[in-house]
């Protein structure tokens, strides 16, 4: 019986190893994969062999039925599993598509008001530079033009200044003669008819 037993055991661990889904080129899919089947191809195993002594062969033969049934399942659970976690790794891929969108549009607009931020910068030093210098310029100009102005007083009528009328008086014809005003003359400075004794409009002759 146990010849038996092990001659049945030989197609079933066939199936399992046919029925065995291939290993798949997702390094995700085969991580999460091969210890399933390896747990599940162990216990099959063991159970056999634990129960070769007892099984008859349409013994055998449900429970190899239970165990493909066991093994589907687990290949169904498997590949439910590798869907779902490729609609999530999409997911992610997705978010962080629009992440690196999001992050290069700010990246860009900041750059773009850094650029303005300077522009404004400058703007503001050149204006205030042109002022400095127009200042200066007008400065310049109303200098030149104060130095360069001419006399707005018409010629000939230069204002000069009053001839002041100095009052002579000499004593006598000595004080004339040494003063220098001698002779005198009537209108003149000096003259007077007590230097003047003949009447002739000459004093101190």
């Amino acid at each position: 019986m146990f010849e038996q037993n092990t001659a049945s055991m030989s197609p079933m661990t066939e199936y399992l190893a046919s029925a065995a889904p291939p290993a798949s080129g997702n390094p995700e899919r085969k991580k999460r994969t091969t210890p399933l089947w390896v747990t599940v191809t162990a216990g099959v195993t063991g159970l056999l062999l634990g129960s070769a002594g007892s099984l008859s062969s349409s013994d055998a033969t449900r429970e190899v039925s239970r165990l493909e049934q066991v093994v589907a399942e687990a290949e169904a659970a498997t590949v439910e599993a590798n869907d779902e976690l490729a609609t999530t790794t999409e997911a992610l891929d997705a978010a962080q598509a629009a992440l690196d969108e999001q992050q290069a549009k700010f990246a860009t607009e900041k750059k773009e008001l850094t650029r303005l931020h300077e522009a404004a910068t400058q703007a503001a030093d050149d204006a205030t530079q042109l002022a400095s210098a127009a200042t200066l310029r007008a400065e310049t100009a109303e200098a030149a033009v104060s130095t360069a102005a001419p006399d707005s007083t018409p010629r000939g009528l230069v204002d000069t200044p009053p001839v002041t009328e100095t009052t002579v008086y000499y004593q006598n014809c000595t004080a004339a003669r040494e003063a220098g005003g001698a002779p005198v003359y009537i209108g003149g400075p000096g003259y007077g008819p007590h230097l003047d004794r003949d009447g002739d409009g000459v004093g101190c002759e």
